[in-house]
């Protein structure tokens, strides 16, 4: 296994959260196939739909602990899609309580995958 392909170590997300990271890169993935493809668009597609069908699979396992092995480049491309879906957010959601709930719960996924990232570099 390369350094790149290397386990990042585990990030505990409840059961809840992994169903919310499993719609966001869903609909991301979605987003994604209506813009004009690139190989570089392809790519991310390819790996974010690989990690979407891990983590569904992980969440109907019922395993008492989800667990879900993701590389670097996927954390990569899934932080990416946070931080694309946040900067869409405001122009396809109204202010509202719900908005505001989606924004801090995206924002804590990702403080938390970087922070995985940081001690393990």
């Amino acid at each position: 296994m390369s350094e790149q392909e290397e386990w990042l170590p585990r990030v505990p997300f409840t059961t809840e959260e992994l169903q919310g990271i499993v719609s966001l890169v869903q609909g991301h993935v979605k987003y994604l196939q209506s813009l004009p493809l690139t190989p570089k668009l392809q790519k991310s597609i390819d790996i974010l739909s690989s990690v979407g069908t891990k983590l569904a699979r992980q969440l109907v396992s019922q395993e008492e602990q989800v667990m879900l092995p993701l590389t670097g480049e996927e954390v990569e491309h899934l932080i990416v899609a946070f931080v694309i879906f946040l900067g869409r957010l405001p122009d396809n959601i109204p202010k509202s309580e719900g908005r505001d709930n989606a924004t801090y719960h995206v924002t804590l996924w990702i403080a938390r995958l970087c922070s995985s990232v940081t001690e393990y570099r």
